[in-house]
């Protein structure tokens, strides 16, 4: 076990008398999955264990593994921080099933996989063991197809509860590990014209929507009534947080601007207006700035907050991104331009440290893991490269089909990472688990894919 897991062992998603964690756990503590629990008699014992094994040099395994239990991972940044020494390429098909139409990518948590499909006028909810995709349960309830088919938000999973969102705004919370539901709300009246795609973020004792121009929030607790909300017309991106000094916003990427907004209150702090485009890519955060862009030939632009008041830093047509959210890492920023070139581009400036558009992708979905930008192009090739702000070497590893056989079609969510596992699925319902650990055994030696 690593050093993560036993730290996650050593820390219970409870308190000793069942109740739910307190009103400072989020994301970023270790409250994640189903089941975390521990006595107070026991956590002595394991941590005495745990700093042994540690102290006396164990062998720690080629992976250490980590939950990916929201959008875009466990800081919904795309980047995993699990330790991959080394890459098997190509990856190992370990197992395919559908999960019916969507766009709804991949939560994990616990060795369980959760995502969302629609099929026959209902959105379904998947429960799958991620090592092997049995499938353990699925929920249903009716929903009608609005222009795309199926659901566009990405289940988020913590403290045992899994929290869906519908296009038309049905939140559901249900029981991770039996599928039962606990309870539902529709969130606000009016949908927009795309339906609700923002994927829901869990911030303390709150979850918090982008519904509305400014987001909405419903308490996790009972009766969870809703405790705040916003007039106008909310964007498809999903908020994201973003911390300044001990305090913490809400970013929200509408139609129509940017805001910064309190989780506690729903007071809206900053406001950055005339954004135009849709507000489809996540706002990133870089530090103490926030990058945005929509694409459809508009700029992107970094903005800075200063006594409270947000002012564009640059503005350039450098990082076009239409519908994908770039990466940040160490000053830079790594996406697709237009949909069909992958750059670094500097935070400072915005200037161009390089671009690739021979990769053969097309508006590839990135995640950061093991060292890698892993990328998936909507029509389901993947790629890995070693991307610094100097340059980008495939390492004479050579793009792949994710699906060499059987329907595929568009893939327009990004893949999911965890325990040396990549996940992609396709709009169509297909779900491949991809295998990336050197022990990886291929179908016919030991493992078989299906």
């Amino acid at each position: 076990m690593c050093l993560s897991g036993l730290l996650s062992v050593l820390m219970p998603a409870r308190s000793a008398d069942g109740s739910r964690a307190s009103e400072d756990t989020d994301y970023g503590g270790r409250h994640l999955g189903v089941g975390l629990k521990s006595s107070p008699a026991r956590i002595p014992t394991l941590g005495f264990l745990a700093i042994c094994a540690l102290l006396s040099g164990c062998m720690l395994p080629d992976v250490c593994r980590e939950d990916w239990p929201q959008w875009r991972g466990p800081d919904r940044t795309g980047v995993s921080r699990e330790a991959l020494e080394r890459l098997v390429w190509p990856p190992v098909e370990l197992w395919r099933e559908n999960v019916g139409e969507g766009y709804s990518s991949v939560a994990l948590s616990q060795g369980r996989l959760y995502t969302m499909g629609w099929s026959n006028g209902f959105d379904v909810v998947h429960c799958l063991d991620a090592a092997v995709g049995t499938r353990l349960w699925q929920h249903s309830y009716p929903c009608a197809i609005v222009d795309y088919n199926g659901p566009r938000a990405t289940p988020a999973v913590l403290d045992g509860e899994v929290y869906t969102l519908s296009h038309e705004g049905q939140l559901h919370c249900l029981d991770a590990e039996t599928g039962g539901l606990l309870w539902r709300t529709n969130v606000i009246d009016g949908r927009p014209r795309w339906g609700f795609c923002g994927s829901p973020l869990v911030w303390k004792n709150t979850i918090v929507l982008n519904a509305g121009g400014a987001g909405i929030a419903v308490g996790r607790n009972p009766p969870h009534r809703l405790r705040w909300r916003s007039e106008g017309s909310a964007g498809y991106s999903s908020p994201v947080r973003m911390k300044r000094g001990f305090r913490t916003l809400v970013l929200f990427f509408s139609e129509h601007g940017l805001s910064g907004v309190n989780p506690r209150n729903g007071v809206q702090k900053w406001w950055f207006p005339n954004i135009t485009g849709f507000g489809v890519p996540d706002p990133v955060v870089c530090g103490d700035r926030v990058f945005v862009s929509s694409g459809h030939d508009e700029p992107c632009m970094m903005l800075g907050v200063r006594n409270g008041e947000p002012y564009t830093v640059w503005k350039n047509s450098n990082l076009q991104c239409e519908r994908s959210t770039p990466i940040f890492s160490n000053g830079y920023l790594y996406g697709f331009d237009d949909g069909s070139r992958l750059c670094c581009v500097s935070v400072r400036d915005g200037s161009v440290s390089w671009s690739n558009g021979d990769l053969g992708l097309y508006e590839g979905w990135a995640i950061s893991a093991g060292g890698k930008l892993l990328i998936l192009g909507q029509d389901g090739h993947l790629a890995a490269i070693k991307a610094t702000h100097t340059d980008c070497d495939s390492e004479g590893r050579r793009p792949i089909k994710v699906a060499a056989r059987g329907p595929s079609r568009e893939w327009p969510a990004p893949p999911a990472f965890s325990n040396g596992r990549l996940y992609c699925r396709s709009r169509c319902g297909l779900l491949v688990c991809l295998d990336l650990k050197p022990s990886a055994v291929r179908p016919g030696r030991g493992k078989k894919g299906r």
